[in-house]
């Protein structure tokens, strides 16, 4: 997005994503944080995994569904 927000909502994923939100903020509502790894950046605002201030969430464990999440101008939020 070059412009406006992401909102990524108990999205059905095999693989991995990947979110850039060059002047907004990324909104994620992941159902089972137990099978996913994240890793977020934002440049100029905060990043909140399930509730804590971290840019990313079981990266050592190498699990099969990959959220990869950037912002250049906003907030990253995952729930």
């Amino acid at each position: 997005s070059d412009g406006g927000d992401i909102h990524l909502n108990r999205n059905s994923v095999v693989g991995s994503v990947i979110a850039d939100a060059d002047g907004g903020d990324i909104n994620a509502l992941i159902p089972n944080r137990k099978e996913v790894q994240i890793s977020a950046s934002a440049d100029d605002g905060d990043v909140s995994i399930f509730g804590s201030l971290r840019n990313s969430w079981q990266l050592s464990q190498h699990k099969n569904i990959t959220y990869r999440l950037s912002s250049d101008g906003g907030d990253i939020s995952v729930k």
